[in-house]
């Protein structure tokens, strides 16, 4: 037997989240700490919150209801869509994703979320912001090796070796503090 008499689908974007019921009922909050305490304050006892991981926007709402000890999950987003298809579901609204959400939940076993060590979140972040260091430094290289080719201006050389140097020292350090972490 299941243990939870509702499952609340909630698709959460950078504003806002929109929460459906399994019996259909929408409502819309606000993405910060206001909103989450209005959505705590209706949420059935023996209720699942389910939502996708988007980026970064569905975390708070992850922590905040996990920290009050209510059962959420956080689902690829990918099993979501695939799930959508599979019941031919095109309508592409906030309310009409949550409601979805709310039947992948009934209809699969989605496990409940508990957040990552503060040591694993540290590591991706500084994994994530030293890809994309790289990725910048390799572009100023490219860049650099045109303006050279092109004889461009002495001070604008300069600036942009010296953007690649800064941007290769901070890659450094990261790195070290990810091997500290």
């Amino acid at each position: 037997m299941n243990k939870y008499t509702d499952y609340l689908g909630i698709d959460i974007s950078k504003e806002t989240f929109d929460v459906v019921n399994q019996s259909g009922k929408h409502s819309s909050y606000e993405n910060n700490t206001k909103g989450f305490f209005r959505f705590r304050k209706t949420i059935p006892q023996k209720a699942q919150c389910v939502m996708e991981a988007t980026g970064s926007y569905h975390l708070r709402l992850a922590k905040y209801l996990y920290s009050k000890n209510i059962a959420v999950s956080v689902e690829n987003p990918l099993r979501i869509k695939r799930f959508s298809q599979m019941k031919l579901h095109w309508n592409k609204t906030d309310k009409a994703d949550a409601r979805m959400i709310s039947l992948y939940a009934q209809d699969q076993k989605v496990d409940l979320w508990k957040p990552a060590p503060e040591v694993i979140e540290r590591s991706k972040d500084i994994t994530q912001v030293v890809e994309q260091y790289i990725a910048l430094r390799t572009g100023l290289k490219n860049k650099l090796d045109i303006l050279k080719t092109k004889k461009a201006s002495e001070s604008l050389i300069e600036n942009v070796t010296h953007q690649i140097e800064l941007i290769s020292e901070s890659i450094k350090e990261l790195q070290t503090e990810s091997e500290e972490l």
